[in-house]
């Protein structure tokens, strides 16, 4: 029986359009004129995740049945922008309204921190996010800091050390609405970024 240990996950993937949008949102400069540069990372695969964790020997047959779980959602999927904002002072992130339909992908999603791999630290401790109380138990917990009434359906638009200070509430994003081309299982690279997208 084939199974998964590592970094992985489930994500929602967006349809073409906001996929471009997203993608070119990340490519913000930091600083302006001559002293402007692109951030350490930007996302390559824009997704909202559902759930990711350092999980271990996650059976395939699990895997694929939370994506079965997940297939009748994606015909009632539209979903609104909120706000692009930093998050943990190193991340900077537009944010996703959280309809019901999210919350429950995320809570079939969550199915897979019944394999977390609580000998390795998670991805967030790594990363030096500054993290408040609820998030950090969240983070022991499931081993991911925005779970459950943290959960924060956003596309991860950017990395840096340094912050995004000057992006931090840039204001509303166009009124425009969203919609999920389909769930998948995914391998998570560095900084949350989408390394792989697993065949099941």
């Amino acid at each position: 029986m084939k199974t998964y240990t590592g970094a992985y996950g489930i994500v929602a993937l967006p349809g073409e359009t906001v996929d471009r949008w997203v993608r070119g949102l990340g490519k913000l400069p930091l600083g302006t004129g001559p002293d402007a540069r692109p951030a350490q990372f930007s996302t390559k695969i824009a997704h909202i995740t559902l759930y990711h964790g350092k999980l271990a020997n996650v059976p395939q047959e699990v895997v694929a049945m939370l994506l079965r779980s997940l297939e009748p959602l994606k015909h009632h999927n539209s979903y609104g922008f909120t706000k692009i904002e930093e998050f943990g002072k190193r991340f900077l992130f537009l944010d996703v309204e959280a309809t019901p339909l999210l919350q429950a992908a995320h809570l079939i999603a969550l199915h897979l921190s019944n394999y977390l791999d609580r000998s390795s630290p998670p991805k967030a401790k790594e990363e030096g996010l500054e993290l408040n109380a609820k998030e950090a138990r969240q983070l022991e917990r499931y081993g991911h800091p925005l779970t459950f009434d943290r959960f924060r359906p956003h596309f991860t638009l950017a990395y840096d050390e340094g912050g995004f200070a000057q992006y931090s509430k840039l204001g509303p994003t166009p009124a425009t609405l969203g919609n999920i081309r389909n769930f998948a299982f995914a391998k998570i690279g560095e900084y949350g970024a989408v390394e792989e997208l697993v065949e099941i």
